[in-house]
């Protein structure tokens, strides 16, 4: 605006401005109004974190015991063969628990690629989210 400025033009300039501090206002106001929504939902957060961390630990029990399954299987068919004799039964009851571990296996499998692929996908969110924070000049 130049020095030459008529006092409409300053007067409209002025309601401009107001104008402009209602938006503003009211963009506070919904500011406020998301971010005491997300500090509601801070806990909430937290809680799936936890059952996501539980998750995993209790995987990796279930790998505890699948592989010690593995094992005794794997050292029950090394005795049978170290014994050089056996029935067919023997044999018939090993291949049964074999089918039984080799679909536990694939159970397991696709339960850690699951829980791989959430994790991944909580941890990439968070990071963008931690480094969106730290970033802001206002923190």
């Amino acid at each position: 605006m130049t020095n030459s400025a008529t006092h409409l033009e300053m007067h409209r300039e002025h309601e401009n401005w107001l104008i402009d501090d209602s938006m503003w206002r009211d963009d506070i106001q919904l500011w406020r109004e998301e971010g005491v929504q997300a500090l509601e939902q801070v806990g909430e957060i937290q809680a799936a974190l936890r059952r996501l961390m539980a998750s995993i630990e209790s995987h990796q029990e279930t790998l505890d015991r699948h592989v010690a399954r593995i094992r005794g299987h794997e050292h029950s068919l090394s005795a049978f063969e170290a014994s050089g004799h056996g029935d067919s039964i023997d044999m018939l009851s090993m291949a049964k628990a074999h089918r039984e571990t080799a679909a536990e296996h694939e159970s397991e499998q696709r339960a850690h690629e699951q829980i791989k692929h959430e994790l991944h996908s909580v941890m990439a969110r968070w990071s963008t989210l931690l480094r969106t924070f730290t970033a802001s000049p206002r923190n």
